[in-house]
């Protein structure tokens, strides 16, 4: 048997175009997973095409550096290269791929890991059939799989290496990266040799130029075993090297969230299948250690949909569903292939954005966000517009990382606040205007826990007797050290903070408790309630009132709710079908504020309702502007002709009562009669106008002055 001699400074040279071709598969993996969605489809094929062809290149420069077989001049059929060829590239096209994504899933590692196998060990047979020996050659069962083994062990820890380091960002990258194209420049290089000892020739078989094979099995399994050892103990150092702290080492495990069913339904959101919560705290915090060791800054962009619940109301949950799954898609396809997009709940959607420089460089994909969601959306057959408000904050620049989220929340809603659908970064205002905020939210709860909420209430009168019929229940807040507080100025932070509902039940009830008492007093009142956008949500709203009600043992026509006309017109199927079931139950209904709004005549006639309120920005010029004039008279002959009653609110003249009276109005409420007060004044101001109407029945609007400045 004839020994082979090797051509040392082909083995140089094909050992160096390795190495640089795997450190250039590195950085080429790094710059797709930050390439911008709409570019990467295209990148990726180029540079597969590239990566394959390198490969064959190396495969190529194996074969002359590393023969299996004497030659003198080694010459390689075309048609079994192109074949070579073409399995490159399908290695290629997966170590490009496969590492630039943003997960690894581990079945799908094994599956591209065998496939990458496969195709190599193809590769080395049609090279050696190329070359065509004669007589023709067969192959080692038993040594072909041991090879096919080591390929596969080999391609699954360069596709893990490739995928981590792609977002590496510890010490001494530059010579992480050489360590490891050098290592993997070795492993190839003694896989190429365990493939020459696969082959099986007689001694004296020869090829077209007259070559003689060598059967010598043991230095290439030898060196294969040995290169793959070596790269395992690189990988495994080169994965903890940023976990030395102090001079200790710390073994964190690597953990597989998707080995198992469980570990993925506890991180991926069901609905979107992005990220959840959960994921999210863990993102951010490797982020943060990230940005620690490299000194660099991530940021987190709070992603708000505008005026979604309408969607939900008026199209379904099945269609409001379907819209967050197509804004997920958007999304992600809007920020980088490196960035990180999760949905935290409900129509808000958190974007984690990692090495940035500075704000210039998040702007252009928060543009893309901005801009994606705006576009329509088209879902069985409706055309949807909608639109994003986006907070964003930076770490460490802005806040810690237990409070980043807060930050990047209050900037989203300066982005509300400033007419939506836009972005805004967090700054110093924005800090003020947060932490006020926060301290309102822990107010209002203080309240609810300290009983500091109150209720006052103001009487309704029949326009024709001026008797008491009613009462509207007025929310008032006694701060502790701010005083009494109107409800303009805590009940926006409340119903962002999510406490209308909680605050809504407090009211009903303490109304029926007031109802209880005036009835202990002998007197009978309908008490009107204001309710939320909030509690008109909650399906068993109305049984949860006839519940309330029966404990306080009180009919169910002695409450009446008041829905603003801006929310009924802002979900008018929601509403119609509490109208819907406040009329079943027998517990009356009344539009507020009505006129406020442009607003549907044709809608108003299908709705459930007893009453409408006029806003009082008619009633003010009532008596001296022809138009309000015109307006009021319409707004009571429709009301009339719907059977419904009207309330006027903000009577202060006599003239503008003298000329609601002559238009028909059913009663009135104002300061004329009586400004806001507390159960035990109402009491005694209601005790006062019954004894004057005894003896006169004009007492009570003659002297309303005066009873004003006592009780209250």
């Amino acid at each position: 048997m004839i020994q082979i001699t090797n051509d040392y400074r082909l083995i140089v040279l094909a050992l160096l175009v390795s190495s640089v071709s795997v450190f250039i598969n590195i950085e080429m993996v790094k710059h797709l997973f930050k390439t911008n969605n709409h570019i990467k489809n295209r990148m990726f094929l180029v540079c597969g095409l590239l990566v394959g062809t390198s490969l064959a290149g190396m495969h190529f420069l194996d074969v002359l550096a590393f023969p299996p077989i004497t030659y003198i001049h080694l010459t390689h059929a075309l048609d079994y290269f192109s074949i070579t060829w073409l399995f490159a590239l399908v290695i290629g096209s997966i170590v490009v791929y496969i590492p630039a994504q943003k997960t690894l899933p581990s079945s799908t590692l094994a599956i591209v890991s065998s496939v990458c196998g496969v195709s190599g060990l193809a590769m080395y047979y049609f090279s050696v059939i190329g070359m065509k020996i004669s007589p023709p050659v067969s192959f080692n069962i038993f040594m072909s799989l041991f090879a096919l083994l080591i390929t596969v062990t080999f391609c699954a820890l360069y596709l893990i290496t490739l995928f981590w380091l792609k977002n590496y960002l510890g010490q001494k990258i530059w010579l992480t990266k050489a360590v490891f194209s050098v290592i993997a420049a070795l492993c190839l290089t003694g896989i190429h040799i365990t493939y020459n000892a696969t082959v099986e020739v007689s001694p004296t078989a020869t090829s077209v130029n007259n070559m003689v094979l060598s059967n010598d099995t043991l230095l290439g399994i030898t060196v294969a075993l040995s290169c793959l050892c070596i790269f395992c103990i690189i990988f495994i150092i080169a994965i903890f090297y940023d976990k030395l702290d102090n001079g200790a080492f710390r073994f964190d495990r690597i953990k597989d969230e998707e080995s198992s069913e469980l570990s993925k339904l506890a991180l991926i959101d069901a609905l979107t299948k992005l990220p959840n919560r959960r994921a999210l705290q863990q993102n951010l915090e490797a982020g943060a250690r990230r940005c620690q060791r490299s000194s660099s800054t991530m940021a987190i962009a709070f992603i708000d949909l505008d005026d979604f619940k309408p969607i939900n109301d008026n199209y379904g949950h099945q269609i409001g569903d379907e819209l967050l799954v197509q804004v997920a898609n958007r999304l992600n396809t809007a920020v980088r292939n490196c960035d990180v997009v999760t949905r935290t709940g409900g129509d808000e959607f958190i974007a984690l954005i990692e090495n940035i420089k500075s704000n210039e460089d998040i702007v252009p994909i928060l543009e893309r966000i901005v801009q994606c969601i705006s576009q329509p959306f088209s879902i069985n057959s409706h055309e949807l517009f909608i639109s994003a408000s986006v907070g964003v904050a930076v770490y460490p620049k802005d806040s810690n990382l237990g409070q980043l989220i807060a930050c990047a929340d209050a900037a989203m809603y300066r982005a509300k606040a400033e007419g939506k659908n836009k972005f805004r970064f967090f700054d110093a205002a924005i800090e003020v205007a947060s932490d006020q905020m926060l301290e309102m939210q822990k107010s209002i709860k203080n309240a609810l826990a300290n009983d500091e909420l109150k209720l006052h209430f103001q009487l309704k009168i029949d326009s024709v007797t001026q008797a008491p019929i009613g009462a509207e229940a007025l929310l008032r807040w006694v701060h502790p050290s701010k005083g009494l507080m109107l409800p303009y100025s805590f009940l926006e932070e409340a119903e962002r903070f999510g406490l209308m509902v909680q605050i809504g039940t407090w009211v009903i009830e303490e109304t029926c408790r007031t109802l209880h008492q005036l009835l202990q007093h002998g007197i009978a009142l309908t008490i009107s309630v204001n309710l939320s956008t909030q509690q008109l949500r909650n399906p068993n709203l109305a049984d949860d009132i006839k519940t309330i009600l029966d404990r306080f043992e009180l009919p169910n026509s002695s409450i009446m709710f008041e829905i603003s006309e801006a929310i009924a017109i802002k979900n008018p199927d929601l509403v119609n079908k509490v109208f819907t079931n406040f009329r079943n139950a027998q517990i009356n209904v009344a539009i507020d504020n009505f006129g406020a709004n442009p607003f549907n005549l044709a809608y108003l006639k299908n709705l459930e309702i007893s009453e409408l309120k006029l806003d009082k920005e008619f009633t003010l010029d009532v008596g001296s502007n022809k138009e309000s004039y015109a307006i009021v008279e319409a707004v009571i002959k429709l009301a009339h002709a719907l059977e419904l009653s009207v309330t006027a609110e903000g009577v202060e003249t006599e003239s503008q009562r003298k000329t609601l009276v002559s238009l028909g109005c059913n009663q009135m409420q104002g300061y004329l009669f009586s400004r806001p007060l507390a159960e035990n004044k109402l009491v005694e101001m209601i005790g006062k106008i019954n004894s004057g109407f005894l003896a006169d029945d004009h007492l009570f609007v003659k002297d309303h002055a005066k009873t004003i400045n006592q009780l209250p």
